[in-house]
């Protein structure tokens, strides 16, 4: 039997607190978004929440923003990653994010935050490649399973920012109306045309995950690669691929 002893203080890396999308560098993580959190010692043991709501503390390890004494809610934890709900109270321009770890502190992270900034869900967890995107018949999309041109496609993004009405730190969206729908609808691009987004909000039953609905440009060429982004004003996200029939 191998025992792995992980004893010391927890420490974020520099740049450490991203998107949990596009681990995009230097953008804003949103406040409400998926975060995904990088460093060392972060815990002892690799742990997912066991459901809804979410925890606020899993293996001895919490995260706390600004200063707050309650910690934000946690999807997962483990020695190199947590991956946590940036508070929706997060709406200054900065926020400063510890780890504490049975215990210990970590030196504070200064983050940039505030603003909305989208990231696509990618097939891969590695913010490339295949878009997370499920079909108008409710399959997801793939290569070996495109959606036609002029169809609904449903892609899944966090960061993107506030909703109507509010939502609180770790509550799910609205399963039924009035669903919580962003504050600014984002554009759209598939193959480089804007799309109409039919909607723009919390998915249903999730905590931080946005979903947008849109259609897919007529005349889009098929192909199992075709490029989709998400802009909020000034800020694009991370460039991922829908296959198109």
């Amino acid at each position: 039997i191998t025992v792995t002893l992980n004893v010391g203080t927890p420490l974020i890396n520099a740049g450490g607190v991203v998107n949990a999308a596009s681990y995009a560098s230097g953008v804003s993580v949103a406040p409400g978004s998926i975060a995904s959190l990088f460093g060392v010692r972060l815990a002892t043991a690799t742990v997912s929440a066991p459901g809804l709501p979410l925890p606020t503390a899993l293996a001895g390890t919490q995260v706390f923003v600004n200063g707050s004494t309650t910690g934000a809610p946690l999807f997962s934890v483990g020695p190199t990653q947590i991956n946590f709900q940036m508070p929706v109270e997060s709406t200054s321009t900065t926020a400063s994010v510890v780890v504490v770890s049975n215990g210990l502190t970590s030196p504070a992270l200064m983050v940039s935050s505030g603003t909305a900034a989208a990231g696509i869900f990618t097939a891969n967890s590695a913010g490339s490649g295949q878009a997370a995107a499920v079909n108008s018949d409710g399959s997801a999309n793939s290569a070996t399973n495109p959606a036609a041109a002029g169809s609904l496609i449903s892609i899944y993004t966090t960061g993107l920012g506030l909703t109507n009405p509010a939502v609180i730190t770790g509550q799910t969206g609205a399963g039924v109306e009035p669903l919580n729908r962003t504050v600014v609808t984002p554009t759209v691009t598939i193959n480089g045309v804007s799309a109409t987004v039919q909607f723009s909000g919390l998915a249903p039953g999730f905590v931080g995950l946005n979903q947008l609905n849109v259609f897919i440009p007529q005349g889009t060429p098929a192909g199992p690669a075709v490029n989709v982004q998400v802009t909020l004003p000034g800020v694009a996200s991370n460039l991922a691929m829908i296959a198109v029939k």
